[in-house]
């Protein structure tokens, strides 16, 4: 009967040993249990929210994302600062599907841009949100204009420039369904 209890207090304490070694790997030593990083992220919605939002410092809304070229671009609205959006700049790392935080602006502005250099030569990332008042946007850049239709949905699309190789003032000019402008943004380079 001794051996009995013996044999059972050995398969116990055995067990006890077994799955605290198990918890202790799962939870400490598991590679999803890693720090977030946003040097290292997937461009899938949940990651891109995740990164903003720690590099932003305050909770964000994702609102639309494009794709172009290695980069991704995200608008977002800024919570909790009521009317405050901005445009989140990821590039690809050498990893293919793998991103990291490039940069990140939002303000109370009408219109959120941004000018990048691509291969082709310089676009305008543009974003503006739903219910802005906004009808259409020209976008100028002293050698050409481009006219975009941005009521009625979150609007965030690059827009290239067909003659430009290198970087120079672009204008923004925001207009609503009668015509009449109702913003204006230079962006110097």
């Amino acid at each position: 009967m001794r051996s009995l209890r013996a044999v059972i207090y050995v398969a116990c304490i055995l067990c006890f040993i077994y799955l605290t070694v198990s918890i202790v790997m799962n939870v400490f030593l598991k590679e999803d249990n890693e720090p977030f990083d946003v040097n290292n992220i997937s461009a899938n919605d949940s990651e891109i929210q995740i990164a903003t939002d720690i590099s932003i410092g305050t909770s964000s809304r994702l609102l639309k994302n494009v794709s172009i070229e290695g980069h991704v671009f995200t608008l977002y609205d800024v919570q909790p600062y009521e009317g405050e959006f901005g445009i989140a700049e990821f590039t690809r790392i050498r990893k293919f599907d793998r991103y990291r935080f490039a940069s990140a602006s939002h303000s109370k502005e009408t219109i959120q841009a941004k000018v990048i250099q691509a291969k082709e030569g310089v676009s305008v990332v543009l974003g503006v949100k739903v219910n802005s008042g906004l009808h259409k946007l020209i976008v100028s850049n002293g050698q050409e204009s481009i006219e975009k239709m941005v009521s009625k949905q979150n609007f965030l699309e690059v827009i290239p420039f067909n003659y430009s190789k290198t970087a120079t003032n672009v204008t923004i000019v925001g207009y609503d369904e009668q015509g009449k402008e109702i913003t204006k943004k230079v962006i110097h380079n």
